[in-house]
């Protein structure tokens, strides 16, 4: 009886720390799509980077044997939209280029998502190291996340549920708040409150749009553009705006104006250097 309760209580210890143990993610640098969306690829696998998601996600023929459910969890996507789904936990587990005891998401099958991407990198991974977004070479990397000289645009962020937002930011004279970084959005600049845009007088209709969440077929937009647009006192040319929800967002495009971006998640702060225009 003494031996069957050691052996009960001992694989429960080792349990509780496996849970404790973090997952990490090994040195690499892939490429990337110049002209999409920010992924890098190990293993045979190929995983968008998506500050948007506070947690790893993957697709319902994409979970490997060792996951296993473990509870349902609600979730909402870039539109607002509440759905539910289920939880995964795996204990040692190789992902690509993650190993350790991971969470994980599962979605729809990927035949409903992109066919190319095998899941989703979120802020629970991310915030792992750092990272160095080169838009000029189509290149991620976490081996030398940095880049020599001044930063032409500093973002320094908070976090809040796992995601990143930039407290205050003036946008053409409008003062905007709690903006979430999302590298997932890339249908525009910036995501803003009908209200927000309407105080611009220059901004100007320019076309409607697809936006997708996660599970639905998609949310039409109308996106707007100033030709001359002033971010936090600096110049860019032909900024988009679109409004969806309620959440104010700086999306992928407004980093694509950068050759090199810097996510440094120790500091919490985006360096963005050399300004294309």
């Amino acid at each position: 009886m003494k031996k069957l309760l050691f052996i009960i209580v001992s694989i429960a210890t080792v349990g509780l720390v496996l849970i404790g143990m973090k997952p990490k993610i090994n040195p690499f640098v892939s490429a990337f799509d110049k002209d999409g969306y920010v992924t890098f690829s190990g293993n045979g696998m190929n995983f968008l980077f998506d500050t948007g998601a506070n947690i790893t996600l993957l697709y319902a023929d994409t979970v490997p044997e060792s996951f296993h459910p473990f509870m349902q969890a609600d979730a909402k996507d870039i539109a607002g939209n509440d759905f539910s789904v289920k939880k995964y936990f795996s204990f040692y587990t190789c992902l690509g280029n993650i190993e350790g005891n991971l969470w994980t998401v599962v979605l729809l099958p990927r035949r409903f998502q992109w066919q190319h991407i095998h899941g989703v990198i979120g802020t629970d991974m991310i915030d792992r190291c750092n990272w160095l977004l080169d838009f000029e070479e189509g290149t991620i990397s976490n081996v030398h996340p940095f880049v020599s000289g001044t930063p032409d645009m500093v973002l320094r962020y908070k976090k809040e549920r796992g995601l990143y937002y930039v407290e205050e930011m003036e946008l053409n004279g409008v003062k905007c708040s709690h903006i979430l970084i999302d590298t997932g959005y890339d249908r525009s600049d910036f995501l803003l409150s009908k209200q927000d845009i309407e105080q611009m007088s220059d901004a100007c209709f320019l076309k409607k749009d697809t936006c997708y969440g996660f599970a639905d077929t998609g949310n039409e937009i109308s996106i707007y553009e100033v030709a001359q647009g002033e971010v936090n006192k600096m110049q860019f040319k032909n900024v988009t705006l679109a409004t969806l929800a309620s959440q104010s967002t700086m999306g992928l495009s407004f980093f694509k104006r950068f050759s090199q971006v810097v996510l440094d998640t120790r500091q919490q702060e985006i360096k963005c250097y050399c300004l294309k225009e």
